[in-house]
């Protein structure tokens, strides 16, 4: 099932591309997750605790936590989701707080999107 969280909905809807018009027509359809609980947000606080203790920047883990991202994570992570992304880690940059690493960190699974792809047998025309 494809699925994803309420609050990358609303980043998302706004917009005024094919994209913001895309996702607003498929609201029920996929962006039915709830991005708020109890077991979320201790995913959340543990995110913030690793992010400082791994070196990044004040101002960089707050533009991290002010996004929908830690919520995408924490979501997957107490649903024991698979989460898609085109984003790849980081390795030893402190610049920006890459989601497949903070997937590693909680132990999220996650695949890029263009290997879904490939597996789902994906073809444009």
């Amino acid at each position: 099932m494809l699925a994803s969280i309420d609050l990358v909905y609303k980043e998302l809807k706004d917009g005024s591309d094919e994209l913001a018009q895309w996702v607003k027509e498929r609201r029920q359809a996929i962006f039915h997750v709830g991005s708020s609980s109890p077991v979320v947000a201790g995913h959340i606080d543990s995110l913030y605790t690793w992010a400082q203790r791994e070196g990044y920047k004040e101002h960089t883990i707050r533009d991290f936590m002010d996004s929908a991202d830690p919520f995408l994570v924490g979501a997957a992570a107490s649903r024991g989701a698979m989460v898609v992304t085109q984003e790849t880690p980081a390795g030893l940059s402190r610049k920006k707080v890459k989601i497949p690493d903070a997937y590693d960190h909680l132990g999220v699974l996650w695949e890029h999107t263009f290997d879904m792809m490939r597996s789902l047998g994906a073809r444009f025309t």
